[in-house]
């Protein structure tokens, strides 16, 4: 292995998985270098910071980048790549020491040592992002994702749980189901794929590069990070009742089956909402709607 391809930037959020992140990180660490990796760690300190450590290592000449953390530190390392050289140039790896890693299930590579032990490996094959335009304080910005966006219910519960269960971990994803099934709303929504457009009162919107978020629900089956396309999965207007029942059916790969389900692929995508909807980045609120999303295919090389 040349020496350029041992050498790693390591962008740790100590707070992941509750603080265990900052526990585990240095005997992580160790076994990288001891495996003949030269790793070099930072650490943040406020939300967003991992985003600007990216940007800042690649404009210091590294050309492999490591998030250390859960999903939300994914993303922010994903957009400081992403926003500085998309071209697929910029390799990037995780250590999942966060809360949930979604993005790594669809690998089998949730469990630290099988992480590890890729990242040793250095394969890295192509992988697509998703650039979108919302809304963030009433002033447009671009923001990316590689796992996934969603809109509406889903993403009323991501906003729960970070805010109010985060101390739970995967756990928290369920009982915030709960919770906002309790104040269930099916807004009005306009969705445009490829210049296909549907209208209508919309349960949940996702917008999936892979196949799983909230670390364990199967909620676009059969997407692939390298295909050139996103998936979307459109749950219809449900009532409560019909919510709980067709629930189950995120975990088990069977949600494109239910009857007010509708699924396509594509590379563009606009969504218009009656009032402004938060919107979900790879496990964490970023903004507002309106949503537009492009697919960037092969932007960045993903260990995996």
């Amino acid at each position: 292995m040349a020496d350029e391809e041992k050498r790693w930037l390591a962008i740790v959020n100590p707070a992941a998985g509750g603080g265990k992140c900052a526990e585990r990180i240095g005997d992580a660490v160790d076994e990288l270098r001891w495996r003949g990796l030269a790793v070099t760690t930072r650490f943040t300190t406020k939300p967003g910071e991992a985003t600007s450590l990216a940007a800042e290592g690649i404009a210091e000449g590294y050309t492999r980048i490591m998030a250390v953390g859960g999903d939300g530190t994914v993303n922010e390392v994903v957009n400081g790549i992403a926003k500085t050289r998309a071209d697929g140039t910029i390799t990037l790896a995780t250590l999942p020491l966060g809360t949930s890693n979604s993005f790594l299930r669809d690998f089998n590579q949730q469990k630290l040592p099988d992480a590890i032990a890729r990242i040793t490996a250095g394969t890295a094959p192509p992988c697509d992002l998703v650039r979108c335009r919302i809304l963030v304080d009433g002033i447009p910005t671009e923001r990316w994702f590689i796992n996934n966006v969603i809109v509406g219910f889903g993403a009323n519960v991501g906003d729960t749980m970070n805010r109010r269960l985060k101390f739970m971990g995967k756990h928290g994803y369920s009982v915030g189901v709960f919770i906002e099934v309790a104040r269930l709303k099916t807004p009005v929504m306009k969705i445009t794929v490829d210049g296909v457009s549907q209208s209508g009162p919309v349960t949940m919107v996702n917008i999936g590069n892979s196949q799983f978020t909230g670390g364990v629900m199967h909620i676009s089956p059969g997407a692939l990070v390298d295909d050139g396309l996103f998936d979307v999965v459109t749950i219809g207007k449900l009532s409560r009742t019909g919510l709980l029942l067709a629930f189950p059916r995120i975990f088990n790969g069977t949600i494109l089956s239910h009857p007010r389900i509708t699924h396509a692929k594509g590379r563009k995508l606009t969504l218009e909402t009656d009032g402004s909807l938060p919107v979900l980045f790879d496990g964490d609120i970023a903004g507002t709607t309106p949503l537009q999303a492009e697919l960037v295919p092969g932007a960045i090389l993903v260990i995996r």
